[in-house]
């Protein structure tokens, strides 16, 4: 390896020739240029320096004092690129370098270096230098490296928001492209808000996140006021602010009582600090300048934007959960409804055919709902119902599902059953519960309820077959009398389906007018004559024949087809009576309304609106009420026959006996009749008075009829005993076979023409 000029001893010494006065005429001439010049020899020591090199470098005036280690604070680094003119005669260019002056300040310079006066061996003695200050050159190249670090970290991050589903995750990646791209910062942490109004950490570097995620900050604790909402250096860091276990957490987790200056940012939305980035330097106090607080500025905006995403995607999901729950739970009583029942049950199938184990479906009714709902309000029908599914759910295990199948019914899962029987001492247990009073708007409210139980994998097969036989059971429990339970048998599955066919035959009845009105007499008991007719309806069955109503009344009742049946009935009955009228039978004639008829609030209109189509006289209508019907909500059943009484309506209370009526209560109802039930009469028998008590009856239903005013019919009356009794005690009116069978109105006509009905 060469030796360097500048350090061998041996170097040439240049001849005077090769130097005397050559260098005499350059100072002026170097004065003149705006460029630094220099001309130092192989030892690097300066010889010649121009106005603008001494002004650059901060040299002394004298030149041959001056060494390049007094210009450059790598003067090896220096000597060896000047090395390079020295020894193998190259001319250098455009070399940038860090040189300290004299006075210790720090200069970029940019140099061309070329060989100046060659000596006796070749080699050069002397090299001329050219400056120039690259101070500004460099700080812009210093600028756009850390422009370009900024652009590159800003695009990193919001490839990563942007790409990625929001993750809080993302807060550590921005803290770290923040410590990556920013001079300066030695560690820092991101805290964010939290629902309830506090500061959680989310993410650090230099200090333990573990152990600060386990911190909450309140907005007092956060040192210094920030209600400015904009960028602090806070100079030091004093932990006692904060409370003890925190601040333990605190100094724990790393250097943190040894910050010099922290820059604490904060994360703006809308105007409100959703939380703060800390960026921390713990040796000089001067490390962030405005560059630093602008790019963190843009950091704190990405880590605003995550903090937005992340409270949609929260919001978003509680959205849907909560459309998820009302799609399968009930809005009222917060159980699941039928389609979760459905899903429920199907897995239930699958399991207890795998394991072989029986389970069992419970249709649960509340019994006389819709009276209550009516009578006490809305507001009381579903607290009520809320407070009856709790019961219910308190009755049952976890497995098992409680549901609410419509209004008033309710569908309970249970699995894992010992046995099938096990289902009717769960039923059992669910009645008893039930039965217990309900404390409901400061009153006492009691309530029953009807289950029907079908179990798996006795009859039924799928969740189609358990739903049905359960619901056939249930209505099995409500014929026997309510507050019961009933297994489903085959049996009640063949009647089921003799009602299935019975109802569509009914539907099609009313379609083609199948329906017929027969018509029975009523007569004075003093003088036999008729005085009315009571309008029955009948099947004419096109394959059975005639059809008494007691084989499809009941089931027009439960299917609601018998609002329809009625207003034919009543229309019917009306142009029959007026047809009459017009022939000289001034006959009253009695309609019956049913229970499904009375609930309707359009009943008085239908009824007024039937007598002006047909022109009868409302006095020649008697609509007939059975007491049981009456006494379903006695408050409503007051206020539609006081309408009706104002329309001229005759009104009787029929069946009467049957329903155990409140004597009020049938003091306030608008009556012109009551009809004594055919099971009184019937139990007279042919010696009224023998059968004492059941006489004893008899006499206390007329004499109360008597006291109120009203007129008294005897139904079902059969033999000339029980007529003359009934004469005896001043029954005005009656009727029954002893005096005509129904017949249809064109029968009847023979009747009538004689105005009196012989004793059969």
């Amino acid at each position: 390896m060469r030796e360097s000029p500048l350090t061998s001893p041996q170097a040439p010494v240049p001849t005077d020739a090769a130097t005397d006065g050559s260098l005499d005429s350059l100072p002026a001439l170097l004065d003149a240029l705006t460029e630094g010049v220099i001309v130092i020899d192989r030892e690097g020591v300066v010889q010649l320096a121009n106005d603008s090199a001494r002004r650059l470098l901060r040299l002394h005036d004298v030149a041959g004092t001056e060494s390049v280690e007094n210009i450059h604070e790598s003067a090896s680094v220096f000597s060896v690129l000047i090395q390079e003119v020295f020894v193998a005669g190259r001319a250098l260019e455009d070399v940038t370098l860090r040189a300290t002056t004299p006075h210790g300040e720090t200069r970029w310079i940019v140099f061309d270096a070329r060989p100046f006066e060659i000596g006796a061996d070749g080699a050069p003695w002397t090299a001329l230098l050219s400056l120039r200050d690259a101070g500004a050159t460099v700080a812009d190249r210093d600028r756009l490296k850390r422009q370009a670090a900024f652009r590159g970290g800003t695009l990193r991050t919001l490839e990563r928001l942007l790409g990625s589903e929001p993750d809080p995750t993302l807060y550590q990646h921005i803290l770290e492209v923040v410590l990556e791209i920013l001079p300066g910062v030695q560690a820092g942490s991101l805290i964010v808000a939290t629902d309830d109004g506090r500061y959680h950490f989310e993410a650090a570097s230099g200090y333990d996140l573990e152990l600060l995620s386990g911190i909450y900050l309140l907005p007092q604790e956060l040192r210094r006021d920030r209600a400015h909402h904009g960028p602090q250096l806070i100079y030091g860091f004093d932990v006692r602010e904060i409370d003890l276990d925190r601040q333990n957490a605190l100094l724990a987790s790393g250097p943190i009582e040894e910050i010099e200056v922290r820059l604490s940012v904060p994360i703006l939305v809308a105007g409100q600090a959703v939380g703060y980035l800390h960026l921390d330097n713990f040796d000089d106090a001067t490390a962030f300048d405005d560059e630093a607080i602008e790019t963190a500025l843009v950091f704190a905006a990405q880590a605003g934007w995550l903090w937005q995403r992340l409270q949609l995607d929260r919001e978003l999901h509680k959205r849907r959960a909560d459309l998820e729950h009302l799609s399968f739970h009930d809005t009222l009583t917060g159980l699941p409804n039928g389609d979760l029942l459905r899903d429920r049950v199907e897995q239930a199938l699958t399991q207890a055919h795998r394991n072989d184990s029986p389970l069992a479906l419970l249709f649960v009714d509340l019994d006389g709902f819709t009276r209550l709902n009516d009578s006490l309000g809305h507001d009381v029908g579903d607290t009520l119902l809320v407070a009856v599914s709790k019961r219910l759910r308190h009755q049952f295990r976890e497995a098992d599902t409680v549901a609410r199948w419509s209004s008033d019914e309710f569908v309970v899962l249970l699995t894992n059953l010992g046995r099938g029987e096990d289902a009717g001492r769960v039923a059992e247990k669910v009645l008893d519960a039930i039965r217990e009073p309900f404390e409901i708007a400061g009153r006492e409210i009691r309530a029953t309820v009807s289950i029907g139980i079908d179990v798996y994998p006795y009859q039924a097969e799928g969740v189609d077959d358990l739903l049905r036989h359960a619901n056939i059971a249930l209505s099995r429990a409500k014929q026997a009398g309510k507050d019961r339970y009933r297994f489903f048998t085959e049996e009640m599955n063949e009647q089921l389906s003799e009602r299935l066919e019975l109802e569509s035959e009914l539907r099609r009845a009313l379609v083609r007018n199948e329906f017929v009105i027969h018509y029975q007499p009523r007569v004075d008991l003093t003088n036999l004559r008729i005085t009315g007719v009571e309008a029955l309806v009948r099947w004419q069955h096109p394959q059975r024949g005639l059809m008494m109503p007691g084989s499809f009344i009941p089931l027009l009742e439960e299917t609601g087809l018998i609002r329809e049946l009625g207003r034919l009935v009543l229309d019917g009955a009306c142009r029959q009576a007026k047809s009459w009228q017009q022939t000289g039978h001034d006959l009253q004639v009695a309609v019956n309304i049913s229970a499904k008829q009375l609930e309707e609030s359009s009943l008085v209109d239908t009824v007024a609106a039937t007598l002006a189509d047909c022109q009868l006289d409302p006095k020649r209508l008697e609509l007939e009420i059975a007491e049981g019907v009456a006494m379903n909500d006695v408050d409503r059943t007051i206020r539609t026959l006081r309408s009706l009484e104002d329309l001229g309506v005759q009104v009787a209370l029929d069946d009467f006996g049957t329903a155990h009526s409140s004597l009020a209560y049938l003091a306030r109802l608008s009556l012109t009749s009551l009809k004594i039930d055919r099971s009184f009469v019937g139990a007279l028998g042919n010696d009224p008075e023998g059968a004492v008590s059941e006489a004893s009856v008899v006499r206390a239903m007329i004499a109360l009829g008597h006291s109120f005013g009203l007129t008294l019919v005897a139904e079902g009356v059969e033999t000339e005993a029980q007529y003359r009794f009934l004469k005896s005690l001043d029954c005005q009116q009656a009727q029954g076979y002893l005096f005509s069978k129904p017949m249809p109105a064109d029968e009847l006509d023979a009747l009538l023409v004689a105005g009196i009905a012989a004793l059969s």
